[in-house]
């Protein structure tokens, strides 16, 4: 009989059995790739808030080393091959005494404009949507002089209402979205903080040519790039979503290895003796371990497969839920799946399934086939093979527990969770040991027959045991590194806040943010904004157990 003819019987003679195998692969497999599919969608959720549609444009000139300045903006839109897509800029200044910063159209997630349009002539503005100005209002906006103080007002009468929305840069101030022309007016020497370009004609190669003469010093990315640079500014220069990413997909390709591998072990060792009597019968060492490794070949792709396809349904009705529901934050899933977060699931799940389907069969076809019929004995720890493992299992937790000191010391995510799956490798090897141990242990506490009758059941196959208690072990480990981690997380930006703003209460100038009044009479406006005066400030220092 061929290989494929027993891989065959082999899947239908089994078919329940290797349905809980299946499903336990595909949910594994699923796992990984939600957790790759949707920090992907998060990252790029996050970046789009910071950068809008930066990250769609070919080229993004920062200033660098060098100037980038009007004329050097200027010198930009005449590139031949290269269109300037946007120039931002910003001044601040106050209106009405509230701090306010005129800038050029903003970019980011919600950005509207709500109502009337955009303004055409330095005379003219857009207002933020939480200011309480309307179409046809005039404000007196006074620009901030070297001195720090603002200077004469220039009215600007508004045409538009635009909600900013997430755009970090309004967190402070009012916007007041003005021409860039405006700006320049304003301020000449005006410095602009980001050119966006698309090229029209020109490859990359030679519009960066093209750039370094025209503006010298700057520098020049792509959008992806600015994108990514735009959102670990905004995380203080660190790349949080990043090291999350592949924190959380280690764990996640580790975690369901070890799911995967650990149920298969457990479907061949109660498939021993079938392999040990088909070498009885007449089948050879090499049949047997071809026919177990062309079921698990059709399984795991199989499964892998179906794993896939439910991780991207996961991910798409997440999607959907959490951006209609406006949580705060959005999942931005791409045009075209990442092949990265579709192939390396895939894998997982096909190699980790033929890789468990190769060592379970190594006792039925490297012993003679009527030993293979007996019962799975314990290895001993004096023996060569248990020494070997004790070995093993001492070598990953050290290296796990130097790992976790490193990281410790050296602030390093990436290298704490390398160095937790180390060590908890070291204790799935000695689990053989552990396990029976923790049961005989556990036994002795419970009196009667009964009690004696299932530790004896138990430890007759410690493998068995081993393999069965690991699945309960890696899914508790997990749940709780999960509850630790998102604790820990709380605890540490809990922490960070009261570093950075060491204060129980502030006291602010009040101010309302109920509609304008429509008359004078009624009260002030949004805007009308009075001040921590120092006689207010002197009284709340007065007051009995306040430290100022």
């Amino acid at each position: 009989m061929s290989t494929a003819s027993l891989a065959a019987a082999g899947l239908r003679g089994h078919a329940r059995r290797l349905v809980a195998t299946a499903a336990a692969v595909a949910l594994s497999v699923a796992f990984v790739a939600t957790a790759m599919l949707g920090l992907d969608a998060m990252e790029r959720g996050a970046r789009e808030a910071v950068a809008g549609d930066v990250v769609l444009r070919d080229l993004v000139v920062w200033p660098g080393e060098g100037a980038l300045d009007s004329a050097a903006v200027e010198s930009l839109r005449g590139l031949d091959g290269v269109e300037v897509v946007e120039a931002s800029a910003q001044v601040y200044g106050t209106v009405d005494g509230v701090s306010t910063v005129a800038t050029t159209a903003p970019r980011g997630s919600g950005v509207e404009l709500l109502e009337g349009r955009m303004p055409s002539t330095s005379r003219q503005a857009v207002a933020g949507s939480d200011t309480g100005y309307a179409v046809g209002d005039t404000v007196p906006f006074a620009l901030y002089g070297e001195d720090g103080s603002p200077g004469a007002p220039i009215d600007l009468e508004i045409v538009g209402v635009m909600d900013v929305g997430d755009a970090p840069q309004f967190a402070w101030e009012d916007p007041l979205v003005v021409p860039e022309s405006a700006l320049v007016e304003w301020e000449p020497e005006l410095g602009f903080s980001m050119v966006s370009l698309d090229l029209d004609g020109a490859s990359a190669a030679e519009a960066g040519t093209l750039i370094a003469t025209a503006a010298p010093g700057t520098t020049v990315m792509t959008g992806e790039e600015a994108g990514q640079l735009m959102l670990e500014r905004s995380m203080g220069g660190m790349d949080l979503l990043g090291a999350l990413l592949l924190g959380f997909a280690a764990v996640a390709v580790v975690t369901s290895a070890m799911v995967i591998a650990n149920t298969f072990a457990i479907v061949l060792a109660q498939r021993t003796r079938e392999l040990a009597l088909l070498r009885c019968v007449g089948a050879t060492r090499s049949q047997v371990r071809r026919t177990v490794l062309t079921e698990a070949l059709a399984l795991g792709v199989v499964a892998a497969t179906a794993g896939v396809l439910l991780g991207i349904a996961v991910v798409r009705i997440a999607a959907v839920v959490v951006n209609r529901l406006d949580l705060g934050a959005e999942l931005t899933l791409r045009p075209g799946w990442p092949l990265d977060a579709l192939l390396v699931p895939w894998l997982v799940g096909l190699l980790v399934t033929v890789g468990a389907a190769w060592w379970p069969t190594r006792r039925a076809t490297r012993v003679a086939p009527l030993a293979a019929l007996q019962p799975a004995n314990a290895p001993v720890a004096a023996t060569r093979p248990g020494l070997l493992r004790i070995a093993v299992s001492v070598l990953l937790l050290g290296a796990g527990a130097a790992g976790l000191v490193l990281a410790v010391s050296t602030h390093d995510v990436l290298i704490g969770v390398a160095a937790g799956l180390v060590s908890f490798g070291g204790v799935l090897v000695a689990a053989v040991f552990l396990v029976p141990a923790g049961i005989r242990a556990l036994g002795a506490l419970l009196p009667g027959v009964p009690a004696r009758l299932a530790v004896g059941t138990t430890v007759s196959n410690p493998a068995r045991a081993a393999a069965t208690s690991a699945a309960l072990l890696i899914g508790v480990t997990l749940i709780t590194m999960t509850s630790v981690g998102a604790a820990t997380a709380a605890r540490t930006a809990e922490a960070e806040i009261d570093a950075r703003y060491p204060a129980d209460v502030m006291v602010l100038p009040g101010f309302s943010w109920e509609e304008p009044a429509t008359d004078a009479e009624e009260g002030p406006s949004p805007m009308d904004i009075q001040g921590v005066t120092p006689s207010a400030a002197g009284r709340v220092a007065g007051l009995e157990g306040v430290a100022v």
